[in-house]
């Protein structure tokens, strides 16, 4: 039996923008075992998404205030069975944010408990320093996870990439539980970026090939993590993950980088954009259902 998966994009004041209407039946539904959990019918999940922020915190024509998007994903967040993430990109931009470097936007997704952020090649502009302050950075007591799965350590001298991944600016994946279900997700950036990046900045790391390290990590939190659904969080538009077989890997893509408002389907496998500068946002519902194990 399958269910259906409904992505909408739209403009900050709620006027649709786009929207897709697909079927699906899910890769990744696993049953974990619980005693507590049903065994016929269904659930939905809400996902709200934004990418490529930029910094914008003063209301525009075509962009609200930061304190107007707080408010409404706040709101939103408030609600059974939502989630919430970011997929880089969300610093450098306006005056407003570039004079703290990032500190007020972080404070703000740290506010409206932003269930995972990504890490994307505009957020190196000040360092890795900053990077790792903002990080660091927490409002009550909560911090964002930040998803930076595919950077490692890279030896400058010998031009050698380790095999350390650098935990200390963000993490492969994070799982999270909704109910009786168990929400994947993993994030990363696309591996072409780091030459759009100032070399001082990024003399001591390496972007891995996003590519495979989805497919690992996907299988991790599918087979080890026992993961009913599983999310990407990638900074790389989708024209880097299509055609490359993930649909057995990834339920849902959420994207960023290139600023562009897209929806698109690949096999059993879905991706979704906004645009940027806080223009619009994605919001995808996912309709588990327990009887089949599928979205």
């Amino acid at each position: 039996m399958k269910k259906k998966v409904v992505i909408l994009i739209s403009t900050f004041s709620l006027l649709l923008c786009g929207c897709s209407l697909f079927n699906k039946k899910s890769s990744s539904g696993s049953n974990n075992g619980s005693d507590s959990r049903p065994q016929s019918g269904t659930v939905n999940i809400e996902i709200y998404a934004t990418n490529d922020i930029h910094g914008q915190v003063k209301q525009s024509d075509s962009c609200p205030s930061i304190g107007q998007l707080a408010t409404f994903l706040k709101q939103r967040k408030s609600e059974p069975n939502t989630l919430l993430f970011d997929q880089g990109d969300a610093w450098q931009g306006s005056i407003y944010s570039n004079l703290n470097r990032g500190a007020l936007i972080t404070d703000i997704m740290n506010y409206v408990h932003y269930d995972a952020r990504s890490i994307g090649n505009h957020d190196f502009d000040w360092g890795l320093d900053v990077i790792k302050e903002n990080t660091a950075k927490t409002y009550n007591g909560y911090a964002t996870p930040v998803l930076a799965g595919n950077i490692y350590n890279y030896n400058f001298d010998t031009k050698t990439v380790g095999f350390n991944q650098q935990s200390d600016i963000g993490v492969k994946s994070t799982v999270i539980n909704v109910g009786n279900l168990r929400i994947g997700v993993l994030g990363g950036i696309g591996q072409d970026q780091i030459t759009s990046i100032n070399s001082l900045y990024v003399r001591d790391i390496a972007f891995k090939d996003h590519i495979p390290f989805i497919r690992e990590e996907a299988s991790h939190l599918k087979y080890d993590e026992k993961c009913d659904i599983i999310i990407a969080s990638m900074h790389t538009g989708q024209e880097s993950l299509i055609g490359n077989e993930l649909n057995n890997y990834v339920d849902l893509f959420l994207c960023g980088h290139t600023h562009r408002q897209e929806t698109y389907k690949e096999g059993n496998t879905y991706y979704v954009q906004c645009r940027g500068y806080a223009q619009s946002f994605s919001h995808i519902t996912l309709t588990y259902n327990y009887k089949t194990n599928a979205i």
